[in-house]
């Protein structure tokens, strides 16, 4: 619900089912079309995420995202006018790690920073995917070897696939399994017991910086 103050019809959004603030901000028009002023959004846990300011619809100044333990995670920088803005991105301790520009979306200047001071452009080095150890078809070896079809769904001919959620950490290791979408409660308790069997990934990397990744993997069961 809007209300009109300072010559802005002032908002809030809140969680679905709690009266926790989602975001803050401000409107030129009641029908809430043009953003104008700061903007703020916040974590179910009452923690400041983003904060920005809109100037009749465009992002323009610093727009900042936050760590969980509060130090500045990634710093946009947007101009009043044009699609040009700049990126610094920094680690948990307030090491920068990446500096990038953009026109739009389409990146066209990049310095990465490490941790020792030195620096590089080796986007191949600073933005990676998180990778199963042997790629693609070694994570496909890994599966169909030690997936057992479970003889509960064999006999009710229950088939299909299993969609197991899983948090690769930045030490490669699997976290936070569960079953998003399946066809089978026994087919999904093997699935994920398969997952938590999986030898460590290679972990992702963002910006020059080991990032948690996660990762959704269809897991098929089909019948002779």
């Amino acid at each position: 619900m809007a209300q009109y103050r300072d010559s802005l019809w002032q908002t809030r959004d809140y969680f679905a089912g709690s009266n926790k603030v989602q975001m803050k901000g401000a409107y030129l028009d009641k029908e809430l079309t043009v953003k104008q002023g700061k903007f703020e959004w916040y974590s179910e846990e009452g923690r400041l995420k983003t904060t920005g300011t809109y100037e009749y619809g465009n992002k323009t100044g610093d727009w900042i995202t936050y760590w969980k333990e509060g130090n500045v995670c990634i710093r946009d920088r947007y101009a009043k006018k044009g699609n040009i803005h700049q990126q610094e991105s920094f680690d948990e301790s307030g090491h920068l790690t990446a500096r990038e520009t953009f026109n739009g979306d389409r990146r066209i200047e990049w310095l990465y920073y490490n941790a020792d001071g030195t620096t590089h452009k080796d986007t191949a080095l600073a933005n990676r995917s998180a990778e199963f150890p042997g790629r693609e078809n070694a994570l496909f070896t890994f599966l169909s070897t030690h997936i057992h079809y479970p003889e509960t769904a064999q006999k009710s001919s229950n088939e299909g696939k299993v969609y197991v959620h899983f948090i690769i950490g930045k030490d490669g290791k699997i976290t936070d399994t569960y079953v998003v979408k399946s066809p089978d409660s026994d087919l999904s308790t093997e699935a994920v017991r398969v997952i938590r069997l999986m030898p460590k990934w290679r972990p992702g990397i963002a910006a020059n910086r080991v990032v948690f990744t996660p990762y959704t993997l269809p897991i098929l069961f089909k019948l002779e």
